[in-house]
């Protein structure tokens, strides 16, 4: 979905700005890779934007950074690695001001900072309803529950849709002979399918519901980590996505192996998630009724679907497991470092 709004903001560009031959993509450092990889295959440069102490982009080197080659903004909602949102409220404008594109990734947040503010949680606005805002992908494999893959690419008008349909025809063939709206021609259904039935069995107040339990495990985290000494939560995170790192420990500046085989030297991340296990009808549970729902912290993206079988569930369940005793020893090796004991 990041590719095809990139895409559509090119030819966007294209049209609106013939003049720019040298396209740019202006972009906050704490952006997807996926910026970079669509900028490669579309032939965009790439702008990196510094974060400033706060770890939000600096509005002014933002605006400074847009150049007349400018034909693509960027904002996240939230960033991968943080979970902030960026100041789209702020940014987007300047989009609108040169007629260009601003793209809004929600990869991750889409289909939960939605519910978090129906919660009333505080979420900074980042959607159409900030001018300016083009287009916005959402993935409904992260928080909308749905197997992967299935995003969705948002425009704000027909207008702008136009710009990331493929077609093809005369005078080889017939107009609109062969007419797509992503890269790929033919695609399975599947997926597709399984994310509307998921749409369908949790609907808004499912999913209100798996933020609110999330949320409301995630301050305890949140407050868990900050207790420890030498440990805090980076930035202001508005969602289930952080990192957290070492304030006064000389030792975390050393790489630190990981259970599950990774290595970091800066800081450690976290996705969090409610997981949902429905009875399925007619068939006998294999697992417990204790372990049907959780909310689980876990070392990467973690997600669960409602059309799981339940040997499949079963699986999911001893890999869950395993996830929450990767990560409780790493949470252990964390205090004991931060304490000053031996690990």
């Amino acid at each position: 979905s990041i590719l095809m709004g990139v895409k559509s903001a090119r030819d966007r560009g294209r049209e609106l700005h013939p003049d720019v031959s040298e396209p740019e993509m202006v972009l906050p450092e704490s952006a997807h890779p996926a910026f970079w990889k669509a900028a490669h295959y579309f032939g965009l440069k790439p702008v990196r934007v510094p974060l400033g102490e706060d770890l939000q982009v600096d509005v002014d080197a933002y605006r400074r950074a847009m150049t007349r080659n400018a034909v693509l903004l960027v904002g996240s909602a939230p960033s991968l690695t943080l979970g902030m949102v960026d100041p789209i409220e702020e940014l987007a404008p300047l989009a609108e001001e040169r007629a260009i594109s601003f793209h809004v990734d929600a990869c991750v947040g889409g289909y939960f900072l939605p519910f978090a503010e129906q919660l009333g949680y505080p979420v900074p606005c980042f959607d159409f309803r900030v001018p300016g805002v083009t287009t916005i992908s959402a993935d409904l494999h992260k928080f909308g529950y749905a197997a992967k893959g299935a995003s969705t690419i948002i425009s704000r008008d027909p207008d702008i849709f136009r710009h990331q349909v493929f077609r093809f025809g005369g005078p080889e063939r017939p107009d609109d002979w062969y007419v797509t709206p992503s890269m790929t021609g033919t695609r399975p259904g599947g997926a597709i399918a399984a994310a509307w039935a998921v749409l369908m069995y949790l609907g808004n107040d499912g999913y209100v519901r798996l933020v609110d339990r999330t949320m409301r495990y995630l301050h305890r985290f949140w407050d868990g980590i900050n207790a420890i000494p030498g440990l805090e939560v980076m930035g202001r995170p508005h969602m289930s996505v952080f990192g957290f790192t070492s304030t006064r420990l000389e030792r975390w500046n050393r790489t630190i192996r990981l259970p599950s085989g990774w290595c970091s030297t800066v800081w450690l991340g976290c996705h969090c998630f409610s997981a949902i296990r429905p009875a399925t009808s007619g068939v006998k549970r294999r697992t417990s009724s204790r372990r049907r729902a959780s909310t689980a912290p876990a070392a990467g993206m973690c997600s669960a679907t409602a059309t799981r079988s339940p040997r499949s569930a079963s699986c999911s369940h001893r890999a869950t497991n395993r996830t929450w005793i990767a990560t409780w020893r790493t949470w252990r090796k964390l205090r004991a470092w931060s304490t000053g004991a031996s690990s």
